[in-house]
């Protein structure tokens, strides 16, 4: 019976930690795609990154943002997915 619940155990935590470690790991492009992380516009300097649309959590921004009215338009480059990872290319 302490060998069953110890597998049970060991199974549960092998399951937790392999999710933590395959969280921001992408197989598809569709996965990945560009995200504004700063909280401006894109008329008004955005920040983008290539990001996991999976894991990716929008930016906490203050009721109040100073945005320096400079375009910033979504990045040319494509964001895929390679080698597990989402880049700009």
């Amino acid at each position: 019976m302490k060998i069953l619940i110890f597998l049970l155990f060991l199974l549960a935590f092998s399951i937790i930690v392999f999710k933590n470690l395959t969280k921001d790991i992408c197989i598809f492009n569709s996965e990945c795609g560009w995200k504004i992380v700063n909280c401006c516009p894109e008329e008004a300097f955005a920040k983008w990154e290539c990001v996991n649309l999976k894991t990716f959590k929008e930016p906490e921004c203050p009721e109040f943002v100073i945005c320096p009215k400079i375009y910033s338009p979504k990045p040319n480059l494509s964001c895929v997915c390679e080698k597990r990872e989402c880049v700009a290319k």
